[in-house]
């Protein structure tokens, strides 16, 4: 009986470290949107269309207006797990655009 113990302690003990979680509400993923870090190399200050980025994207978390400046915020969650740690890496693309044109946008990658 002990053994079993033993084996069954060690089995969930080396899985856990492996163990990478990302649940579906977490992920980068949301619906058909394409992954941001996909996304990224792909817009075009002066070129890509607010459009564009909604279709590849989907909805994004925030919109302000800010003197005829659109900031569209979208910011998307991956979870990850292990024994004794959890961390959320979060990546973040603030995009500003005039008259519907993309003029500048900023990227950022975190952990929480």
């Amino acid at each position: 009986m002990k053994k079993v113990i033993v084996i069954l302690t060690l089995a969930m003990f080396f899985s856990g470290c492996q163990t990478m979680s990302i649940s579906p509400s977490d992920s980068i993923v949301i619906d058909d949107s394409k992954p941001i870090l996909e996304v990224i190399p792909t817009i075009k200050e002066g070129v890509t269309t607010k459009m564009e980025l909604l279709k590849l994207l989907g909805e994004p978390a925030n919109m302000t207006n800010m003197s005829g400046t659109e900031i569209l915020t979208f910011s998307k969650k991956v979870g990850i797990s292990a024994l004794f740690s959890s961390r959320r890496k979060i990546v973040t693309l603030q995009v500003f655009i005039k008259d519907g044109i993309v003029t500048q946008f900023i990227s950022n990658e975190g952990y929480q």
